[in-house]
Formats: structure tokens, sequence, C-alpha cells
């Protein structure tokens, strides 16, 4: 099934697809013309319902009394201009109690202030998914989850750990069809051992792709830089995620495109966290990897390396691959009205140019 390209004007696509627009344009484009997606906006376009400024304060008041109320609709009001966002997954889910979203509802709104939707290994958020589909109350969840047995204790770290660990995807559709408590509690038991806070498919790609960044027949030919055969993460982050960005960590004088695009970008500490499994691998990260690899991880057939396929095929390709990955890890679709993601869409659709250096050309115009 292909992704429709709803979010995207036809000028706007043509332009993208029939690789009309120059990177300085691009840059501009970013700069003046965008109109980034917010939350509130988000919020606004799922919640069907009247008064949501009123029905958010009366949520909040009921289910945690001891926040003042002048304090709940100073934050609310602060979510609608812009301010800033909600706190953290707790607050998203809360929410989403409150305003009577559906477990899918639930998780695009996650998947827009973090890099994941619901993560279904987690045993607090698997409960919580199970009480939205149910239709359940935010106390009713809260009672439950009191009730279920502690979570044994894991080693992300572990090879073992990795190898047989049972992904999301298996969690979340043996929980799929249930409706009872009983039948929850009783699978809830059953996958106690596979809980885990580790995304492992998001690991399994970016162990794909990275991989291929320290070989030197896929970069430059660097003997000097090369340690036990191959690059260094030091040299893989010079090489390839720098992408003209400035060396300064300042962001004064940044704009807001400026900043959304910077922030959580990978350095080379990210990278070895990352690959010991010390934190989990960001969104951000493997957009950026299907770009420098050219979502090339092996030698067999490829349809987009055929010239019959037209810019907009190619271009359409690439966006269905994308979003089929972002689905495969629990992430949110590509967003034409996010900075981010619209910049990784102006690279992929490139006819002539690698995607990385279509990317850096606009970066060094951006800043």
């Amino acid at each position: 099934m292909r992704i429709e390209l709803t979010e995207l004007s036809l000028n706007e696509y043509n332009r993208l697809a029939g690789n009309e627009m120059t990177p300085e344009e691009a840059a501009r484009y970013l700069t003046e013309d965008i109109t980034i997606r917010t939350f509130y906006e988000l919020l606004c376009g799922l919640y069907k319902g009247e008064g949501l400024t009123e029905r958010l304060a009366e949520g909040y008041h009921s289910a945690c009394p001891d926040i003042p109320a002048d304090s709940v609709r100073r934050r609310i009001r602060n979510w609608a201009s812009g301010k800033n966002l909600p706190s953290g997954r707790d607050d998203i889910f809360l929410i989403s109690f409150i305003l009577g979203l559906n477990e899918e509802q639930a998780s695009l709104l996650l998947g827009s202030v973090s890099d994941y939707g619901i993560h279904y290994r987690d045993g607090k958020e698997l409960s919580l998914a199970y009480c939205l589909r149910t239709g359940q109350s935010y106390e009713k969840a809260q009672k439950l989850m009191q009730s279920l047995p502690p979570v044994p204790v894991s080693d992300p770290v572990s090879d073992n750990y990795l190898q047989n660990a049972v992904r999301t995807e298996v969690i979340k559709n043996d929980f799929s069809d249930v409706y009872t408590d009983e039948e929850f509690m009783r699978l809830y038991t059953l996958h106690l051992q596979d809980f885990g806070a580790f995304h492992l498919k998001a690991y399994d790609y970016f162990n794909k792709y990275f991989r291929l960044l320290t070989l030197p027949d896929h970069g430059l030919n660097m003997e000097e830089d090369l340690l036990d055969g191959r690059y260094s993460i030091e040299k893989i982050s010079s090489l390839y995620f720098d992408m003209n960005l400035p060396s300064t960590r300042s962001r004064k004088g940044y704009t807001l495109v400026q900043k959304l695009i910077r922030k959580y970008w990978p350095n080379a500490t990210s990278l070895k966290n990352i690959q010991a499994r010390r934190e989990p691998v960001t969104r951000k990260l493997l957009l950026l990897l299907y770009v420098i690899t050219e979502n090339v991880t092996d030698e067999e057939y490829d349809e987009l390396d055929e010239e019959y396929l037209t810019p907009k095929e190619r271009f359409e390709e690439h966006w269905w691959r994308l979003n089929l990955i972002m689905d495969d890890c629990g992430m949110n679709p590509l967003d034409p009205r996010n900075a981010f993601d619209w910049l990784i869409l102006y690279a992929v659709s490139s006819a002539e140019d690698s995607m990385s250096s279509r990317m850096e050309s606009v970066m060094a115009a951006l800043f």
C-alpha cells in the first residue's frame, strides 16, 4: 500500500519529486515558508469535542488535585501558544485519557513529542494502551498497574538479551485483541520475562546501517583513521554526520527551524552510547542513516536502481520505505510540516546527487 501524499501541495510535491528546488531555495523554504505543525494543533485535530482547554483543566484537577488550578491553566496556555510541551510521556497518557482518545491517537500524540509512540514491551505503557482500547478511566488504569506483578530487571547491554528478547510487534499482536482484565492479566504474566525499555527493532535497523559506515570501502579510504580494519566512531561522526553543522554548541541567535533541526543531532558520544545500548536509537538518527547509506544495505537487486523510474516514482518509493521503517519501529510517519522530516524528503528526492550531499548543501545554506 502506498502512502498518500495528502500533506504536500501539488507545487511542493512537483518541486521535490521533480528535483527542481535548489538547496538554497530549500533552505529559504525552511526559513521563511514552512508552517510547523504544533503539538496543540495536533491535539485539536485529534479531539473532536467542544471546550478543549476546559476539558483538560477539569481532567487535570480530577486526576491531580494537588496541582493548583492556576498552574494547570498556565500549563495549558503554554501548550496552546507553543511556549513548551508536556513534560513527559505520563502527561501525554493523562491527556489521552482526559480527552477520550483511542489507543492509536494516543500513540500518535506520544510520537509527536518523543521518538516513539506507545512502547508495547514496557509493562506500564502496555497497561495504559489496554485501558485506552477498552475505554477505561485513568483511575482504573492506575489501579490496574498497581495490581501487576513487578517486571524482572534485565540487562539490555547483554548480547544474550538482545538475541533472545521477544520483539515488540509480537507482544503488540498478542495483546491486540485483549478486552478483559482476566485475559490481560494472563498474557501479562505470560510475557513478564519479555518486557524491557529497550527498543529492539530500532536497534536492529541501527546495527544494519551503522556497520556499513565502519567499513573503509563505504567511505573514503583513509588508512590512518582505521581501527582494526574499521573506522572509529569519532571518524564516522566527523565523516558522515557533521553535514556542515556549526561546531559550536551555542544556539544563540538560532531560528526555530534551526533549533528543531539541530536538536538531538547525533555526535560521537551519542553514537557510542547507542552502539553500547546505553541509549535508545532516536528517530532522527534512523532517518539520517537512511540518507547517509542511500538505504543500500546489501548487493541484492533494487528497483530504485532502474533508470525507467520517474523522479516522482522514485520519490514516492523512498517515502513509502521510510514510513515502513518508522512504523516497524513504533515511530510516527514522516510529516512534511516537521522541519527535519521535510529536509529528509528533500534529500531523498534527488535524482542526480547522493542524498547526503543534497542534505549537506541545504545545511550549508541554512546555517
